[in-house]
């Protein structure tokens, strides 16, 4: 299965460490260049780590011009342009529980809420933001309002849903190919 990755160090380290866990090592993995560490859940630098693991790296871009089996998004600071791209499916893993807390930071607007709960969601990535069929949604209590705890409880779930994202992709793959 060829896959690209979309994501940022942090949250994004889970998808890709449970990618190669996997089998699944993506063919590219999409990302920004970090002018700092990450400061919630310390992970090492996504570009560093790809670059680690032989896994080819591109900076900062919305669109791949290739065809993919699998994009997975995973927290990734820009919007894909998912029309001029040849995903066969493409998913995003989402830090609320759509449709509540769409866009940018909604880990952030829970704090700012005083939200009791959020979550993780993932869902078809199309032309709108956060707006596509939601798949698969996992809720956590938030009991300390601080993103680094937070992050630290989605962190296994960004994991979890990547194994069903794939699972979903490959049985999928394998009813096209019967």
């Amino acid at each position: 299965m060829k896959i690209a990755l979309f994501a940022i160090t942090g949250l994004g380290n889970s998808t890709l460490e449970t990618l190669i866990n996997l089998g699944h090592k993506p063919a590219i993995v999409v990302t920004r260049k970090e002018l700092r560490p990450d400061p919630y859940l310390k992970k090492e630098n996504l570009e560093l780590f790809c670059l680690k693991n032989n896994i080819p790296v591109k900076i900062n871009l919305q669109q791949l011009d290739e065809a993919y089996d699998l994009c997975i998004v995973a927290t990734y600071h820009k919007k894909i342009l998912i029309k001029k791209c040849k995903f066969q499916h493409a998913y995003n893993i989402h830090t609320s529980l759509l449709p509540d807390l769409k866009g940018r930071d909604p880990v952030q607007k829970a704090i700012d809420d005083k939200k009791k709960f959020t979550g993780v969601t993932v869902h078809i990535l199309d032309e709108k933001i956060d707006g596509g069929e939601i798949l698969f949604q996992k809720k956590i209590t938030i009991s300390n309002f601080e993103k680094k705890s937070i992050f630290a409880k989605m962190y296994p779930i960004f994991s979890s849903l990547t194994k069903k994202i794939i699972k979903k992709v490959s049985n999928d793959l394998k009813k096209v190919n019967i």
